[in-house]
């Protein structure tokens, strides 16, 4: 998990003032995903069988996330060790630069969930706990892997039972009919990066500076 500072400044009409959002970038930490691909890559097994080698000629070391490969295995992944280790030096940094968060917004999955709650000194404290608002408009890149695809948010709900679900339907309609994988997918999270910065230009005033957590292929069209 790592973070930055990036700044959106929406153009005002001319008798109003500019709406500013100081944004904390967040990555989530290492999933349960990532290390299954790292692992992949350091000691391919898709040579052992015919119809492995087969999804590795189309997908490479993202084989392993397919459910023809691994079922539902990897579906809405948590951290691994590693990433609750990585999430817990999110805290230490963010906690010794004093990082101020008025809101936290977040994709709905799991591993996102995790480091933030981990990571981010202000959801450590009950009393003075910020907003915590979830939105599928900062997911991940919608793929065929099971990684991409989110447990329902009554589930969800279960363990971050203080998040703000409203904007997440029950169901992961995305996952089953909205991908985003292959042709026009840089299209694709460019608009939905351009849907996720209005909307966040949109949050109540005072919510000045939040605490984004989202995901690398994301992050990548959002910045």
């Amino acid at each position: 998990a790592g973070a930055r500072n990036i700044t959106l400044t929406a153009e005002p009409p001319s008798w109003a003032c500019a709406r500013v959002k100081t944004l904390v970038l967040i990555r989530h930490a290492e999933g349960t995903h990532n290390e299954a691909e790292a692992a992949e890559e350091a000691r391919p097994t898709h040579h052992l069988r015919e119809e492995h080698a087969a999804l590795h000629a189309s997908h490479g070391k993202a084989w392993v996330l397919l459910h023809a490969a691994t079922g539902d295995r990897y579906l809405d992944p948590i951290l691994t060790a590693e990433g609750e280790r990585q999430a817990e030096r999110l805290h230490a940094q963010m906690a010794a630069l004093g990082v101020r968060v008025d809101a936290v917004a977040l994709s709905p999955m799991r591993r996102t969930l995790q480091t933030a709650h981990v990571g981010i000194p202000q959801l450590r404290a009950p009393a003075t706990r910020p907003r915590v608002l979830a939105t599928e408009l900062l997911r991940e890149r919608v793929g065929p892997y099971t990684c991409d695809g989110r447990l329902p948010v009554s589930t969800l709900r279960d363990s971050f039972a203080h998040v703000d679900f409203s904007q997440v339907g029950e169901a992961d309609t995305l996952f089953a009919y909205g991908k985003e994988h292959g042709d026009g997918e840089a299209l694709k999270l460019a608009e939905r990066a351009e849907r996720a910065a209005r909307w966040l230009l949109a949050l109540p005033d005072e919510l000045e500076h939040v605490a984004v957590v989202s995901h690398q292929h994301f992050l990548r069209a959002f910045t």
